[in-house]
């Protein structure tokens, strides 16, 4: 029950448990003092008729104080008092009990299984750059030139390590390398020839990207009379790198 004693909304009493016990040990008590007045009453009209008659007095019934006393020592939590049964009141002061023990920590469970791989997310956006590698080493240039003065075929190949080679088919060795010539550029990868009058005409360009160009005299034949040997029949490179 959730009812309160003695509050009302409209014209609903609404009571709860312990006021519905309070209310019907108050009944009870109430209703055992008048049956101990009831009875008083007629103890006296009994003893004032025997007295005038002569008759021994009846003895009155046992009285309702008696019967609403052990109807509220059977109730705990409420105690006899005044005639009425009331509710116990709390003893405060008491002694402090000891405190609880923890309790001691449990073992630890073990591992679950686990679970089913869930799908890759999306892809990140892209990282930042690193810093430029070293320069490799120089690779195998695949330029190769050739030019006729007369019935004379002059080859030019540059060679991985950087170098320029020309090839004389009259002369012994036939090939001469002219990186030693002033102004050689170095890591020649690229190659341009011509002929024109007793002069064939080299342009080169290395992996820089610098442009540089010579000539070397052809005729007569290097290294006899009026013309030095390779490359010292060659003028010093110019530089043509643009802008230049």
């Amino acid at each position: 029950m959730t009812r309160d004693a003695g509050s009302t909304a409209g014209d609903t009493t609404v009571v709860t448990t312990e006021g519905a016990q309070d209310l019907a040990l108050d009944f009870l008590t109430e209703l055992a003092g008048d049956r101990a007045e009831a009875a008083e009453d007629s103890a006296e009209v009994s003893e004032a008729a025997a007295h005038g008659s002569g008759q021994a007095a009846a003895r009155p019934s046992p009285g309702g104080e008696a019967f609403a006393r052990e109807i509220c020592r059977g109730r705990k939590g409420y105690v006899f008092r005044n005639g009425r049964c009331r509710r116990a009141a709390m003893r405060s002061g008491g002694s402090q009990g000891q405190p609880v023990p923890p309790r001691p920590p449990g073992s630890p469970r073990p591992p679950g299984q686990s679970g089913l791989q869930g799908p890759p997310g999306p892809q990140g956006p892209p990282g930042v750059p690193g810093p430029p590698g070293r320069t490799g080493p120089q690779g195998l240039s695949a330029s190769v030139a050739m030019a006729f003065q007369g019935s004379i075929a002059f080859v030019g190949a540059p060679r991985s390590d950087g170098a320029l080679l020309i090839r004389d088919p009259r002369t012994t060795p036939r090939w001469f390398d002219l990186s030693s010539v002033p102004g050689y550029p170095g890591g020649v990868v690229g190659l341009a020839m011509a002929s024109l009058g007793n002069d064939i005409h080299l342009t080169v360009r290395n992996a820089n990207g610098n442009l540089a160009y010579t000539s070397c005299v052809v005729q007569p034949t290097p290294g006899t009379p009026g013309n030095p040997r390779w490359p010292e029949n060659c003028i010093p490179f110019i530089d043509l790198t643009p802008p230049d």
